[in-house]
């Protein structure tokens, strides 16, 4: 099945890259496939997992059987998953029985608490083995139990078919959280705002488009691609996860963000974007430019300059391109940030990120912090009633409602786009349509215009 070379050492000894690790996902299952169905009866006899039904009423011994086979093939397909990407890679799984309620959004397979039986089943038979929760702080890998498969179990692994793929389950399109502690909620309540109802149908509809689209990667034949990267850590693109969900913050009764996530294409490196497929035809990205700025700009009528943030800070040692990546930095950062002290250690920790610690021209300082703000209300006054006030989310949610017009018409049209908060992504073949739209809906909706380029 696939070209690795299955080795010898101790288990735990195989890797030494402890973050080579893909997250256990409830919401995933693969398609119908006769060989990985007979694995998993195999293992389901071998196991002895029968032994483990407590009922015995034959109509409950029935149903229980049945739930612990599903937790056995959720486990044995991520196992199945993680070695598609590598032998040595793991399934980082929770076994607090609190990560399993099958009455969540997220868990539409229903998988209950029953699973983490299973997984120390599956250990104390040697088909897996277990390395429990840790915390590496030199990498800032999290405190989760990994598993994977035993070399022994590899075997059986690899005999499995190549590519056997994820059947894609559309999470729910809206996605209720607590505003400050960002923890799931439930809210019937809230699903009959006019609002949140609209978002939920546009929402409904552009995933059940996106069950029929094929979106991939150059070069990637199956569900799962990773890379290595800054920090030597691996992470991991999955493929299925083509849908998106609107996430709401609550907070008195009172709604915000609506910020749509989910989808792959929204969390990996810009960089590999190149290789998106729609449909099989190559794609290309429109960005707007200088969003965030322009919106702001917008709400209070203000035409924005083509190169908005081509402001001279009055500073000699900072070329062009330095002072722009600051003044960019600085509006982003100053209008998701509350006061001064926490958006100027944000603003320096980002600039040490990127000029690689003290390389920036000028000191970091909070006068000179001071001669920025300054210098940005007086170009743009409009911004003093925003800066460092923690406006981020209000902006959040204009983009958010340009992103579900922009959606709105392609699917009018029976078109795929793909957002990216500020970008989109489409069919080589939509390029223009994706501009013409992109410009209408900003037109429409805020009576200014944007600089719209390509990625």
């Amino acid at each position: 099945m696939l070209d690795h070379v299955l080795l010898q050492e101790a288990e735990w000894d195989r890797s030494i890259n402890k973050s080579h690790a893909i997250i256990y996902d409830k919401s995933s299952m693969p398609v119908q496939n006769a060989q990985f169905e007979r694995l998993l009866n195999t293992v389901f006899e071998r196991s002895c997992i029968e032994n483990m039904v407590s009922s015995k009423v034959d109509a409950k011994k029935e149903t229980e059987t049945n739930t612990l086979k599903k937790c056995l093939k959720s486990i044995l397909w991520h196992l199945y998953r993680a070695f598609t990407l590598d032998q040595d890679c793991y399934v980082q799984i929770s076994l607090s029985s609190n990560s399993y309620k099958v009455k969540d959004a997220l868990n539409p397979h229903r998988i209950p608490r029953r699973i983490v039986d299973i997984v120390h089943r599956l250990h104390d038979v040697r088909i897996i083995e277990m390395k429990i929760g840790f915390l590496d702080r030199d990498i800032s890998y999290g405190r989760q139990t990994r598993i994977r498969a035993t070399i022994n179990f590899l075997k059986e692994l690899n005999a499995l078919p190549q590519n056997i793929k994820a059947d894609p389950v559309p999470p729910p399109a809206i996605l209720f959280r607590d505003k400050e502690t960002k923890k799931p909620i439930s809210s019937n309540l809230h699903m009959q705002s006019g609002n949140v109802a609209e978002v939920a149908e546009l929402l409904t509809s552009y995933n059940d488009m996106m069950l029929g689209s094929r979106i991939t990667l150059e070069g990637v034949s199956g569900d799962l691609v990773a890379w290595e990267n800054s920090k030597g850590n691996f992470e991991t693109i999955d493929l299925s996860k083509k849908f998106l969900s609107a996430v709401v913050h609550c907070a008195d009764q009172k709604l915000s963000y609506f910020r749509m996530h989910s989808a792959f294409w929204q969390g990996m490196p810009s960089g590999y974007r190149h290789l998106v497929r729609v449909d099989g035809e190559k794609s290309v990205c429109l960005d707007y430019s200088s969003q965030v700025l322009n919106i702001a700009a917008s709400l209070n009528k203000f035409q924005l300059p083509e190169d908005a943030y081509n402001i001279d800070l009055g500073t000699p040692f900072l070329n062009q391109i330095d002072t722009k990546n600051l003044i960019k930095s600085a509006v982003v950062i100053f209008l998701n940030t509350p006061d001064k002290k926490s958006g100027y250690y944000a603003l320096r920790s980002a600039l040490r990120k990127t000029y690689n610690g003290d390389g920036f021209p000028v000191r970091l300082t909070n006068e000179f912090f001071d001669q920025v703000v300054a210098q940005l209300v007086y170009h743009y006054p409009f911004l003093e009633q925003y800066l460092l006030r923690s406006h981020g989310h209000d902006f959040f949610a204009e983009d958010a409602d340009v992103a579900r017009n922009i959606i709105r018409v392609f699917l009018e049209k029976d078109k795929v786009v793909l957002p990216i908060h500020d970008g989109f992504m489409v069919a080589v073949s939509d390029r223009d349509f994706l501009h013409e739209t992109m410009h209408n809906v900003w037109r429409d909706k805020f009576g200014t215009t944007i600089q719209i380029k390509e990625e």
